[in-house]
């Protein structure tokens, strides 16, 4: 074994030596070449390639599970298009029953998304706003001649009732990436502020979307000539405190996380019925035992197709979504409200069935927590087994970044990959970058591939040069390793 492998610690095995040697040894030794000069510590990265037939073309440390961050998306939502379908909708409904109206959630994480908003219109061609997401349902009570409700019941019991993992930074809960993930969910689970100086030394708040009259908001907010920096966090008795300085009405709002989205939206449903003069004795939860069978619809259902939240779990990379994919995939396996347990259950039997191993831990969908650990060998074999063609492997790879979209735009829309395409994600919490995904050449032949890194202190240029410089020498090889006439495809085991 040649010195530089000695220094990054590679072990590979006669089986190994013998498959790179007959069909991937010029890759491996590129691979190597570039881990070195990378100047990364040996022993802080592990990196795997794997073609679409199964065979390990590269490996480096690929066989010990590191912390993944973002790329754990990748497990959650090819999970949750094995579980529920690649047509799978989210469906919320409002439900009417005597005197009693039920908004029962689907743990849709789309309902009322501010960004998926701007896509749409009302029924007078008007951009949808959140607000008017909730007179859809609110009109709808109206126009059914309903002029009193006894009960407002919020049914979010298709997930449990642990919205946050209790291993998520302490400090950063009421950060939008760490909202939530509920049966019933509702503008990503949190409020947007809009900022501004006032008349005097004192800040205000000109918008708050959606808006919540009833609930308590402590504006701390000071005018400053210059600088603005504002902060804002929830209460544990529900009071939005809102701290910092303001020099210019804020054109990007500040989010703060809300703890109980659903009965907030039982809240603000019920805000807007009163509006309309229709009375709302109380708003509840559903119980454990209720049933609402012989309930009937009152309004349109409320509708995101998986499509949609599988792109903004990996194009986008927004957390909710795939915690609610890791949880609702839990919930259709077992028909138990979904959990952060069933859905890590649910995963490694999945990823077992199709890598052969279950050597990982789960502790969320997203990658927020620090507990989550994979091989980046598992990784590559995951992403290999959902292949072209298929309807789970279409719905998986059109749900990932391109260099022309997403989060590797940036990095990889200038980069000469040889006529091959990329799908990738990335992922990042503090000292950890990872990226994996696949490189298709235009003759269809695909390489899955996973780099993933960590303890790199404050600076991730090296592990993102290194991740760069593995994907161009992946498309590098397949534009000069024609495919043989008898290499049939099977999935990687």
């Amino acid at each position: 074994m040649s010195p530089p492998l000695r220094r990054l610690g590679i072990t590979l095995s006669l089986g190994l030596l013998c498959a790179a040697s007959a069909t991937g040894q010029s890759l491996q030794s590129t691979i190597s070449s570039h881990a070195v000069a990378s100047g990364l510590r040996s022993g802080s990265f592990g990196i795997a390639i794997v073609d679409d037939r199964g065979t390990v073309l590269a490996d480096i440390d690929a066989n010990v599970p590191r912390i993944p961050a973002s790329n754990q998306k990748l497990l959650a939502s090819g999970t949750a298009i094995l579980a529920l379908g690649h047509d799978y909708e989210f469906r919320t409904q409002l439900l009417h029953r005597g005197g009693e109206l039920v908004l029962v959630g689907d743990g849709d994480p789309g309902l009322a998304d501010p960004e998926l908003l701007s896509r749409m219109t009302d029924a007078f061609g008007q951009p949808l706003t959140v607000d008017g997401v909730l007179d859809i349902w609110a009109d709808a009570v109206q126009h059914a001649g309903i002029d009193h409700v006894d009960r407002l019941v919020i049914d979010d019991r298709v997930f449990d009732s642990d919205f946050i993992h209790p291993s998520w930074p302490t400090d950063q809960l009421n950060q939008h990436y760490c909202a939530g993930s509920a049966g019933l969910n509702f503008h990503r689970n949190m409020l947007s502020l809009y900022p501004a100086p006032g008349s005097g030394a004192q800040g205000v708040l000109h918008d708050v979307r959606p808006a919540v009259p009833f609930m308590p908001i402590d504006n701390r907010l000071k005018t400053h000539t210059k600088k603005s920096a504002v902060s804002a966090a929830q209460n544990s008795d529900g009071t939005i405190v809102v701290n910092g300085t303001v020099s210019k009405p804020l054109q990007v709002p500040v989010h703060v996380t809300v703890r109980d989205m659903p009965m907030l939206t039982g809240r603000m449903l019920a805000d807007r019925l009163i509006r309309r003069g229709i009375e709302v004795d109380t708003i509840e939860r559903a119980t454990p035992t209720e049933r609402f069978a012989d309930a009937s619809p009152i309004g349109p259902d409320l509708v995101t197709p998986m499509a949609t939240v599988l792109e903004r779990c990996n194009v986008e990379s927004r957390n909710i979504y795939a915690d609610c994919l890791l949880k609702r995939a839990a919930h259709e396996a077992t028909r138990r409200p979904g959990s952060w347990r069933d859905g890590a259950g649910l995963v490694r039997r999945e990823v077992h069935a199709r890598t052969g191993t279950d050597v990982l831990e789960v502790a969320d969908g997203s990658g927020m927590s620090r507990r989550n650990a994979v091989s980046p060998l598992v990784l590559a074999k995951w992403m290999a087994s959902f292949q072209r063609g298929t309807p789970e492997g279409d719905a998986m790879l059109d749900s990932m970044s391109t260099p022309d979209r997403g989060t590797i735009d940036r990095r990889f829309d200038s980069l000469s990959l040889a006529g091959c395409t990329l799908e990738g994600k990335t992922g990042y919490i503090r000292g950890v970058s990872t990226l994996s995904g696949v490189v298709t050449a235009p003759d269809g032949r695909a390489v899955s591939f996973s780099v993933l890194c960590n303890s790199l202190g404050s600076s991730t240029t090296a592990a993102k040069t290194l991740q760069k410089n593995v994907v161009q020498a992946i498309a590098r090889w397949l534009s000069t390793h024609a495919v043989t006439p008898d290499a049939a495809r099977r999935p990687a085991a």
